[in-house]
């Protein structure tokens, strides 16, 4: 994650889905940014939806075609606040709401580029336990590295083991690359699943669009929301916003 990505459609797809899955929730949410300088790249420049006026008359997700209708309050904060390209905007007090409704959130924006790999993760964990947060979500710039190698750019494996013997729940970012996106996310399952299940069996399911997932690892308890998130999700399908991969770990044969 970057401050050159804050208010592009992936935040706004993002936060939106955060905000659906902890309604009616009583778990606390910790964002955890892995967060890393900004460059030169024109990545998180994807803003042009934001350029788009929303038909205030027609307030039903079938009437409305426009993107920000999904989430009004997301979106017009977005409109006002993206040139800025900081996410400590959205961590202010009277802002939390956009991700989550009753407030009950904490982050974690400290820099990988400033620490040790290790130092910054346990500092995660510290962090975790004192907030008393359930439920992480993991916002790296690519996804997750499966071979634990050392990039600023993914959550590794041993990172989302750590986190779930825990008895944390994990919804991850992650970015496709150029191959076939069923085979990946169903690859993406069973992996997850088994390595997990000698801890703990998951619930493994993702959200995606044509280039981007968030993938759900969740505790048992957690799975009823992902349930609600599924109804949410259902009445924007025609403004192709996020669709619900038919695959999940209950799906796995044992």
């Amino acid at each position: 994650m970057k401050n050159q990505y804050f208010g592009d459609i992936h935040d706004f797809k993002k936060y939106t889905l955060l905000n659906w899955f902890m309604k009616g929730c009583n778990d606390k949410l910790m964002v955890a940014w892995y967060l890393t300088n900004d460059d030169d790249s024109s990545d998180g420049g994807k803003k042009k939806y934001l350029e788009e006026k929303i038909d205030k008359e027609n307030k039903e997700f079938e009437k409305n075609k426009h993107i920000g209708i999904c989430n009004r309050e997301l979106f017009e904060f977005l409109v006002k606040n993206h040139q800025k390209k900081n996410i400590g905007v959205i961590m202010e007090k009277t802002n939390k709401k956009y991700i989550c409704e009753n407030g009950n959130i904490s982050f974690f924006d400290k820099k990988l580029d400033d620490m040790d790999r290790k130092e910054w993760f346990n500092e995660l964990k510290q962090e975790l336990n004192k907030t008393q947060c359930d439920i992480v979500f993991a916002d790296p710039d690519n996804g997750i590295k499966f071979n634990n190698e050392e990039s600023k750019k993914h959550i590794k494996l041993s990172e989302i083991k750590e986190l779930w013997k825990m008895g944390k729940s994990l919804i991850v970012y992650q970015h496709f690359l150029m191959v076939d996106h069923q085979v990946l996310m169903a690859g993406l399952i069973y992996r997850l699943y088994n390595e997990l299940k000698a801890i703990n069996k998951p619930f493994v399911a993702i959200v995606y669009s044509s280039n981007v997932a968030m993938i759900f690892i969740l505790q048992q308890k957690n799975k009823k929301q992902f349930e609600s998130l599924k109804k949410q999700l259902e009445k924007c399908k025609d403004l192709k916003f996020l669709d619900v991969f038919s695959f999940n770990s209950e799906n796995i044969k044992i």
